[in-house]
């Protein structure tokens, strides 16, 4: 998921944090898309495989499922659901349905940390896996068309809801993942995608990854700089680094919001009078441009606590 030079993208994935089709996709996408073989690029897989098989799966993927920019994903969102996403996300039914779901289908109330809601989007035009690596001496990710190393497991992250799997459109390579926890999350993005399957929705959905040790802490809210620099190594890739680190060092910068925080409101057991008094409340949050989105964060995540 990457910003152009003037456009940053904002992947909030934190408490408060950022059309598809009404028509199925052609029939040969369907047809295509049921073939076995490319329901194993949606589990762990060998990058030799993830070669072999990934010009074939991605002919139907992009741009039916994946939108080319940002803005063309937010706009598929909003066409479908007659609504512009909100930062906290709550005025699309959409994801309010995923949040709800996600919660019903979460044995352990933390397992929903280990998720993002997305607007699913590309940028890189040469069609190639997208990937994700860990650069530890700067404390970020580096996410774009890696090399394949064909030895390597990759873990899918990132998936769009379709009729017959989840489909993968970005991979990690190298990360300190836990083998069960993973199993747990990629289990529930397949479970989820049972339910949703044929309700068309224009979003996906990531395993938050991101600055934890393990899939169920709380999320850290990030934020995605495209790497614009010519003579840099990644130059054309796009680094992660946290939202706490964005803000201290790239003050005045905009953001582009691509990602939406998992939680449903059904955890916090309140009746429809005092969820609309909350929503209110998050509404006067966000409308007060005085403060930095951390700071906003931090405002709503006390309200939570305190309703």
């Amino acid at each position: 998921m990457v910003g152009s030079s003037n456009s940053f993208v904002f992947e909030a994935t934190s408490y408060v944090l950022i059309q598809f089709f009404h028509n199925p996709p052609p029939a040969g996408a369907k047809q295509l898309l049921k073939h076995n073989n490319y329901k194993i690029l949606c589990q762990p897989i060998l990058g030799e495989k993830l070669l072999e098989l990934y010009p074939g799966y991605l002919k139907n993927v992009f741009p039916n499922y994946v939108s080319d920019t940002p803005k063309i994903a937010i706009k598929k969102i909003t066409d479908y659901f007659n609504v512009t996403p909100s930062i906290n996300g709550n005025n699309v039914s959409g994801i309010v349905d995923i949040r709800d779901r996600l919660f019903k289908l979460s044995e352990k109330k933390e397992f929903v940390n280990a998720f993002a809601i997305v607007a699913s989007h590309t940028h890189w035009v040469d069609r190639k896996p997208i990937i994700y690596h860990y650069l530890k001496s700067k404390n970020c990710y580096i996410i774009g068309t890696h090399p394949i190393n064909p030895d390597s497991t990759y873990h899918p992250v990132s998936f769009a809801f379709n009729s017959n799997f989840p489909l993968a459109f970005e991979w990690c390579e190298g990360l300190s993942l836990i083998e069960d926890e993973y199993k747990i999350a990629f289990d529930l993005v397949n479970n989820l995608n049972d339910e949703i399957q044929n309700k068309n929705y224009p979003i996906g959905i990531s395993i938050d990854f991101r600055f934890k040790k393990s899939l169920f802490e709380k999320p850290i809210a990030s934020v995605e700089l495209p790497i614009d620099e010519t003579g840099h190594d990644f130059f054309g890739y796009s680094k992660i680094v946290s939202l706490e680190y964005f803000e201290s060092t790239r003050k005045g910068e905009g953001t582009e919001q691509v990602a939406w925080h998992p939680f449903s409101d059904l955890i916090l057991g309140l009746n429809q009078a005092e969820m609309e008094i909350l929503n209110k409340l998050r509404l006067f949050v966000f409308n007060d441009s005085n403060n930095s989105a951390l700071s906003k964060l931090n405002k709503i995540t006390n309200i939570i606590k305190d309703t």
